[in-house]
């Protein structure tokens, strides 16, 4: 708790007020006192000297306690900002009757300021520190004098633990809705400043370092260098993989600024945002004495482009996986006894099988006894750790996640999915009993934490030993088995089975082929799904090798719950009681047509029903203007053009299908717009019209739909990072069996070459359309959609 110090009585009563060196206003400056001393003993604070300090001030002897020094007078001028504490209670001595929650209130600031003001003793008076401590104690004794007794109202009780009374502050003004908050005028300004005095008083609070120049200073923008080479393991490729080394130069900010971005903030993958487009540079010079020219080598850098996005359709194939005939002789050879293969590197190879690592990442692999003994999710920072569990035969690994991803608050938990990072997977039998030999040796040295289990072993000498096993196995049949596509075969087999690529890569930890994909950082899927999707394809390699395996029941852990992937989904009837809410806000606010006023806090609450709509329906990122004019929609067809990624100097929309309930629901905001455009038209002469979709100020203007606007109105019923959506529905889509393409076409996820309407693109309209309309159709009914009529029907 905050305390004052011992002082003279002199130096303490000097500490109080804080006085201007005339101590003007003396009698008013007793009569503050006497009514806000008694104040300290019901906070439980300790104010030295109190019993004299009170009897000095009903006296009226503060002249002969201190000196004042006439030659300062300067009458009122200058006293509110240089020295607001004396002006503070001058205030409260002056008025006839002052409510004890004021009094408290002061008190408690009087003591902050003491303590603050002694932490700050040995710091340059200069120093930005100082700078802040006198712009806050001037801006909170400015709210004491201004606040009403109906803003006093909402203060929490205010106590003497500062700590405290500061969080039941700031859960007071967040509790507040935005419409009571605009009712409440200044005086909700008045408590956010006094709860920002208490927040920097505790350390909180941001000091913003001002330019010493005119205006802002430009954003610093780093290049930033991707190789963007020719495939070597694309056997098409018409052209060299060395032939020409080319970069993509792209723009982009330091990540700490990236994560400062209300891109960001909304919940969005930082791989999205650029800043200015990309640039090509090829790192062969022009050979002019042979007859090149810039034309030429530009003519050149085109068409390999063009390969490139040949290249990254994900064609049969394309990335030279293991053929069905190769993974057969792979695992006969790895499980016949007679091959010359040591116990370890027999282990390693198909470890780099089973988990799809590199054998590099499978040399680090632990073993522990049992599930106790494997770290917390939080403790484990590479995604390629592979901790191999004895008793229940499983391997237990960190689903792959993006380098950044918003931070999980405590205070969201309550409405999110619940996570689980783990990802435990069977080993079948007869795979195990390859492992066994070695597991058996290892085991006993695991009794309280995980030991390594090829600790053992000489890299160097398994390598050797690899190579020579698996030229042993091509030799003679031209066989393509290299280390590469071993490893590699577990993402192709889970992608075949699970038609999504995202969900493969979770398990193996890789990413794509064609590079870092936003999808990772949105996706969420059910462990248990995963899991059976992996024992599929492991039964589907044990029928390989051992057809009786096939039909033979497979002995599974028991059905284990949560999500990998996104730990930022919202729980789905927490999404459902958000409409129903919005709904309820729209007919309490239909009740209230008959005034301007009425009319504008129904539009706008129609206006934020279907803004959510669009964001749960259509993936929509939080960016102005979802839809600039009424012919993005195509009600006949139910297309729907809608903007996607913006910001500076980049732009980006997208064609997505729309299911019925969000059609219907559109067609109806737009006969409401236009009826309602028409008739302030004739209220408010040359009136600006602007996108499809608008708010409405207190003049009745049309605001433009921005994130800032849209937080400030949907505050009220949604406080979450407006981009959450995004991480809820492709999970969900998923559930419903879209294939992982048509979410990610959808979402707008998609590399060079693979955008859905190019030039190489083989996606079928109809079908997208069919496919994604029906899981649309579904969630809506799921969430408790309606269609929800505005003024003009």
């Amino acid at each position: 708790m905050t305390e004052f110090v011992e002082l003279t009585l002199q130096d303490q009563l000097t500490d109080l007020v804080r006085p201007r060196l005339d101590w003007f206003e003396a009698r008013a400056i007793e009569s503050g006192l006497a009514k806000i001393v008694p104040e300290f003993e019901s906070l439980g604070i300790d104010l030295p000297h109190k019993e004299t300090l009170l009897t000095i001030c009903r006296d009226g002897r503060i002249g002969e306690t201190v000196e004042f020094d006439k030659k300062t007078t300067k009458g009122v001028k200058g006293l509110k900002g240089e020295f607001p504490q004396h002006a503070g209670i001058i205030e409260l001595g002056q008025r006839d009757r002052v409510s004890g929650t004021l009094l408290r209130l002061s008190a408690l600031i009087i003591v902050c300021v003491s303590d603050w003001n002694r932490r700050l003793e040995a710091v340059d008076r200069g120093a930005q520190e100082v700078v802040v401590f006198n712009r806050r104690v001037e801006g909170v004794w400015r709210q004491i004098r201004l606040i009403s007794e109906s803003g006093l109202n909402y203060l929490p009780p205010v106590i003497g633990d500062v700590e405290e009374f500061y969080s039941r502050l700031e859960d007071t003004l967040e509790d507040i809705d935005p419409r009571e908050a605009e009712a409440l005028g200044q005086d909700y300004s008045y408590l956010t400043e006094i709860a920002r005095f208490f927040n920097f008083y505790l350390g909180g609070g941001r000091i913003y370092q001002r330019s010493r120049k005119h205006g802002d200073q430009p954003r610093k923008i780093r290049p930033v260098s991707l190789p963007q080479n020719v495939l070597d393991t694309d056997p098409d490729s018409d052209l060299e993989a060395d032939s020409s080394l080319e970069t993509a130069v792209i723009s982009r900010r330091r990540p700490e600024e990236v994560r400062a971005t209300e891109h960001y903030l909304a919940g969005n993958s930082p791989d999205e945002v650029e800043d200015g487009p990309r640039l090509i540079k090829s790192a062969r010079p022009i050979s002019t004495d042979y007859g090149g020219s810039p034309v030429q080598a530009a003519i050149r850098v085109a068409n390999r482009r063009i390969h490139q996005r040949r290249a990254a359709q994900q064609l049969p194939g394309r990335w030279q996986t293991l053929t069905e005939a190769e993974t057969r002789s792979l695992l006969l050879a790895i499980l016949n006894p007679e091959t010359k293969l040591g116990p370890s590197s027999r282990a390693l190879i198909f470890l780099s099988l089973l988990t799809g690592r590199d054998v590099e990442a499978v040399f680090e692999t632990s073993l522990v006894r049992n599930f106790d003994q494997v770290p917390k999710a939080n403790s484990i920072q590479d995604t390629t750790a592979i901790y191999l569990v004895a008793e229940s035969r499983e391997w237990v690994v960190k689903t792959l996640q993006p380098e950044s991803r918003r931070t999980r608050k405590k205070v969201w938990r309550s409405v999110l999915a619940d996570h689980e990072p783990l990802l435990f997977l069977p080993i079948p039998g007869s795979f195990w009993a390859v492992l066994e030999p070695l597991v058996a040796d290892r085991k006993g040295q695991a009794k309280k934490r995980s030991v390594k289990l090829f600790s053992n072993v000489s890299q160097e000498h398994a390598s050797t030993e690899i190579k020579a096993f698996l030229s042993s196995i091509n030799r003679g049949n031209r066989g393509r088995i290299t280390l590469a596509r071993i490893a590699y075969q577990l993402t192709e087999d889970l992608h075949a089975e699970s038609g999504d690529l995202i969900e493969a890569c979770l398990v193996t930890g890789r990413q794509p082929p064609y590079g870092a994909s936003a999808a990772i950082y949105y996706h969420h899927c059910d462990r248990q799904k995963l899991m059976d999707q992996y024992s599929s394809v492991t039964r589907r390699w044990q029928s390989l090798v051992l057809p009786d395996s096939a039909s033979a029941p497979e002995c599974q852990r028991a059905l284990i719950d949560g999500t990998v992937g996104s730990d930022l989904v919202i729980d789905t009837p927490v999404v459902a009681e958000l409409f129903r809410s919005l709904r309820e806000q729209i007919e309490y606010d239909r009740d209230l047509l008959g005034t301007l006023e009425g009319l504008r806090l129904f539009h706008n609450s129609l206006t934020n029903y279907l803004v959510l709509m669009l964001f749960w329906m259509t993936g929509y990122r939080a960016v102005q203007d979802p839809l600039s004019e009424a012919g993005e929609f195509n009600r006949r067809r139910r297309w729907l053009v809608i903007a996607d990624k913006t910001g500076d100097g980049y732009g980006h929309s997208r064609m997505v299908p729309v299911c019925q309930v969000l059609a219907d629901q559109l067609a109806a905001y737009h006969s409401h717009a236009e009826w309602l455009r028409n008739r302030l038209s004739l209220i408010i002469e040359n009136r600006q019209h602007g996108t499809f979709l608008f708010y409405l100020d207190k003049q009745l203007d049309e605001v433009q739909l921005r994130p800032a606007s849209m937080e400030t109105l949907l505050e009220w019923a949604y406080v979450l990072p407006l981009n959450l959506n995004r991480h809820w529905l492709r999970g969900e889509l998923r559930r419903l069996d879209v294939s992982g393409p048509y979410v990610d076409r959808f979402m707008g996820h998609w590399s060079m070459g693979q955008e859905p309407w190019g030039r190489f693109s083989a996606v079928d309209p109809v079908d997208f359309h069919g496919v994604l309309d029906s899981a649309l159709g579904q969630l809506a009914e799921k969430i408790g959609l309606q269609v929800v009529e505005g003024i003009a029907r």
